[in-house]
């Protein structure tokens, strides 16, 4: 049950300290740039699935991507990082 899923989280979350909640929200952060940019590789065609050979191109405004997306989604997380 989903609900069940959260409460337990936000149980989890309200046991342990400032320091440890930091910690675990930059844990979560670094999983979802991860996906993000696997997802983005694998559109972009430098990460494989499963050994299939596909041949995925994005367009974005009728403009192709150029297989940039991922070099582009981690240059501007590292635009962030640098701001904060």
């Amino acid at each position: 049950n989903i609900i069940d899923y959260w409460e337990n989280a936000l149980s989890l979350y309200d046991k342990i300290d400032e320091s440890q909640q930091e910690i675990f929200f930059s844990i979560i952060k670094t999983v979802i740039i991860d996906t993000i940019s696997n997802v983005f590789g694998v559109i972009d065609g430098v990460c494989a699935v499963d050994d299939n050979d596909w041949n995925l191109t994005l367009e974005i405004n009728g403009q192709n991507t150029n297989n940039e997306l991922q070099d582009n989604f981690l240059e501007y997380v590292e635009t962030l990082e640098d701001e904060e």
